[in-house]
């Protein structure tokens, strides 16, 4: 039985759609088609309920889904354990938010230097949105973003979470510090992008106040950082990035009785055709994010 024809299986049971299974698995929807007929005729028995373009698993199919999954499984570790890491290649779509590209991003790519030289790894800086919706239509195969984002069809492994708190430039706020948001609303608040949690968070916790004087939405940490150190407002960002502003005097913390809640990291994923590749990538990212974080202090954050 081929092993592709199951896989094929698999996602589209789980996306619902011949069309998008296409999209993600890079084939054309005749391929997708044919692959289900086929699979079918060898069974003996329809897989899907077919309405237009719209499909739902048949009663055998639903039946016969958990055997197909534990079979990729098999496939993987089969594959994990007879081929040399050193083996491995492929190319690898990876999207990055700011924050791991600040964090953990460098350890990761060396690490897969080291362990996978015949890897490559094509790197798209995005949104966690964004990411998200890449990896759902097929342009991403993995994704460094928050968590609380989920994606059809693809694992999600927890990384860590990085404390956040408000900070200012001290000349800023230096007459007299806001400690609670309707102190913070006199001034311009930097935050994460549109639709982000951070951002609803932010929308939320000035509602009551009529929002802050100005709320710029960025989709940049490294821009945010900048802004606020220059002075254009105050932002809440993870303290893990800020030891050497705080040291300098360039940033200072605010005590804000609302406390900011933590931004919880994560890596999504999918399996593909048996190997082994990205679930080994991803095992890469959490070696590498337990070797980074005994280097943080706990204050700024934990592993989940």
């Amino acid at each position: 039985m081929n092993l592709r024809f199951i896989e094929t299986f698999v996602l589209a049971a789980k996306l619902g759609s011949f069309s998008r299974t296409a999209e993600r698995m890079h084939t054309t929807l005749a391929a997708v088609s044919s692959r289900m007929q086929t699979l079918e005729e060898d069974l003996g028995f329809p897989l899907f309920e077919r309405s237009g373009r719209r499909i739902r698993l048949s009663p055998k199919g639903r039946e016969i889904l958990p055997a197909a999954e534990r079979l990729l499984s098999a496939a993987a570790d089969f594959s994990s354990r007879v081929v040399s890491p050193d083996r491995l290649e492929g190319r690898v779509r990876l999207g990055v938010i700011d924050t791991v590209a600040a964090t953990l991003l460098p350890q990761f790519l060396s690490e897969v230097e080291r362990r996978y030289p015949l890897v490559e790894i094509d790197l798209h800086s995005d949104t966690s949105l964004q990411i998200a919706e890449r990896m759902a239509s097929g342009d991403l195969d993995m994704g460094f973003l928050l968590r609380g984002l989920t994606i059809a069809g693809a694992r999600t492994v927890p990384l860590f979470t990085l404390a956040m708190r408000w900070v200012a430039n001290p000349a800023l706020v230096q007459a007299n510090p806001p400690t609670g948001p309707a102190e913070l609303a006199r001034y311009p608040v930097l935050c994460y992008p549109v639709g982000s949690s951070p951002y609803e968070f932010t929308r939320a916790l000035f509602a009551p106040y009529g929002g802050p004087r100005r709320l710029y939405a960025c989709n940049s940490m490294t821009m945010t950082m900048r802004l606020v150190v220059a002075g254009v407002g105050v932002s809440a960002l993870p303290t893990a990035l800020l030891v050497d502003e705080l040291a300098s005097g360039q940033l200072r913390l605010l005590d804000v009785e609302e406390p900011f809640p933590p931004l919880q990291m994560q890596l999504a994923y999918f399996e593909a055709d048996g190997q082994p590749l990205h679930a080994a990538l991803a095992e890469t990212a959490v070696d590498v994010t337990r070797e980074y974080w005994s280097t943080v202090a706990p204050e700024h954050g934990s592993l989940p």
